[in-house]
């Protein structure tokens, strides 16, 4: 929701005006009635959770634009599973065939 946010203050949506958040919810449609409750699990200002997003977003960039960066598929090695969500872009199976492993 920080991240919509900070699109939205931006003017990212086409169709809705940008401004100031005041706050967050998440809106469960399968509820009866809507249920709204505040998104907020520790009570902060909209702004201040979005200007620190906004701060992360931007470093991750960052850090992503460098062509020194490697884009690893399992890019923490203490939750390496058998096969990671982005595995099959980086043709691990096939390596590993190749290399022996099994």
């Amino acid at each position: 929701l920080p991240l919509t946010g900070l699109i939205l203050q931006a003017g990212g949506f086409e169709e809705v005006p940008s401004g100031p958040i005041a706050a967050f919810a998440y809106i469960r449609i399968f509820d009866e009635p809507f249920a709204a409750k505040p998104a907020n699990a520790v009570e902060r200002d909209a702004a201040a959770v979005i200007n620190d997003i906004a701060e992360k977003f931007i470093a991750l960039i960052k850090h992503y634009d460098d062509p020194d960066t490697p884009y690893l598929s399992q890019p923490n090695p203490h939750y390496t599973d058998d096969y990671g969500d982005f595995d099959h872009l980086a043709r691990r199976r096939e390596r590993e065939i190749l290399s022996g492993a099994e």
